[in-house]
């Protein structure tokens, strides 16, 4: 057991060390070299969208497929979910940044999902991010979905709260087949003690992409006894052909 968590640590620790070292190299290469360049293409950006913190080009945005909102079935029912688009090309390029320790893909795209917001003229008391694993968020140096939730509550003036509490020895969603994601799933997610904070209230789950839904739902399921008044989720991107039923807005 301490053999395990020795190694868990040191691989962390390795892969923050080698995360600075790429990242200070990448940071030279955009600082003098494509310092106004398409962070997916490398083609050259207008001023006027850098100063906008537009970090890729018209093409690139251009090939974002946009997707309609959706009711979560199952366990979790009258959730509606929101996702920006497809997660493929250009949009799983970005998201894939954190792979790379690079955070400012998702103030960007923090940004769009606080376009969609407005758009549908939603109203939030709380924006609550989904946790991640202290070895994911040592090796990466931060959390993608508290860095969407940072980019949404600047553009819409709506405090950020922690209210779920996450598991530190489950294993990965990300490295598990459909039926593995569902059973890993199980007890992964806790109400914290912010969590009474949300009683009566209408919050905001966010997270960056949504595969299967096994993690919203179960991050749901950890709040479902706070007294929630209502809950919205917000992701980046959602797969293909996800298990879901449309509801389209008119």
């Amino acid at each position: 057991c301490c053999s395990r968590i020795l190694n868990y640590y040191c691989k962390a620790f390795m892969y923050r060390v080698l995360g600075k070292i790429l990242y200070c190299f990448d940071w030279l290469f955009n600082r003098f070299f494509a310092d106004n360049s398409c962070y997916v293409c490398f083609n050259k950006i207008d001023w006027d969208n850098i100063c906008k913190r537009i970090i890729i080009c018209d093409s690139c945005l251009s090939e974002i497929k946009s997707t309609s909102p959706f009711l979560l079935k199952n366990r979790v029912k009258g959730v509606l979910v929101f996702s920006y688009g497809i997660y493929e090309g250009v949009l799983r390029k970005l998201l894939h940044a954190k792979y790379c320790k690079d955070p400012i893909p998702y103030y960007f795209l923090g940004k769009k999902l606080a376009e969609i917001i407005k758009k549908y003229n939603l109203n939030f008391d709380y924006i609550i991010p989904i946790p991640q694993s202290f070895f994911k968020f040592y090796s990466r140096g931060f959390n993608q979905s508290e860095e969407l939730a940072k980019s949404i509550s600047e553009e819409i003036n709506v405090p950020i709260l922690n209210a779920i509490k996450l598991d530190q020895f489950k294993c990965d969603q990300a490295d598990l087949s459909i039926d593995e994601r569902k059973k890993n799933i199980n007890g992964k997610f806790k109400s914290s003690a912010n969590a009474q904070k949300m009683f009566g209230k209408t919050i905001c789950i966010v997270d960056d992409t949504y595969t299967t839904g096994s993690t919203i739902r179960a991050a749901i399921e950890a709040i479902r006894h706070s007294g929630v008044k209502k809950c919205f989720v917000f992701t980046v991107a959602r797969c293909k052909k996800p298990c879901l039923s449309k509801l389209f807005f008119r």
